[in-house]
């Protein structure tokens, strides 16, 4: 019997990107094959693993959203987020009206100028821009 013609139970219904809790550590698994794995209380490599799965292309956003248990637009934002020599780079796509994007612009600016960091245990700087 070809490979491909068997349909047994559970036969292929594994997915593609799977994320195991045991407490003290998160695995990420795609295809089946370990990826990477982090302590579970590190929100910043989540995030990292997101962006990563995204760019890398291991799987589309509501696959990734499926297995973080997180909504499609947040990979989307995770995936647009840039660690670049020890800062966190939020970037905002520019807005059609200009009054908005003017306004986004200067949140920006205000957000830099308070100085703001990640609430993880790296306190990484974090960088507001509007592309």
């Amino acid at each position: 019997m070809p490979q491909g013609s068997f349909t047994g139970a559970g036969w292929g219904s594994r997915a593609r990107i799977q994320l195991i809790e045991n407490g003290t550590m998160t695995r990420l698994l795609v295809n089946g094959q370990p990826y990477m794995r982090w302590p579970s209380e590190d929100d910043l490599s989540t995030r990292l693993a997101i962006a990563q799965l995204s760019k890398l292309g291991f799987g589309t956003y509501e696959e990734i959203a499926k297995a973080f248990r997180i909504h499609e637009k947040s990979v989307y934002n995770y995936s647009h987020n840039k660690l670049e020599h020890g800062k966190l780079k939020v970037s905002l796509r520019r807005f059609r009206n200009n009054e908005i994007d003017y306004a986004a612009r200067r949140l920006c600016e205000d957000l830099n100028a308070m100085v703001p960091r990640t609430l993880d245990k790296f306190q990484l700087p974090i960088i507001y821009e509007v592309l």
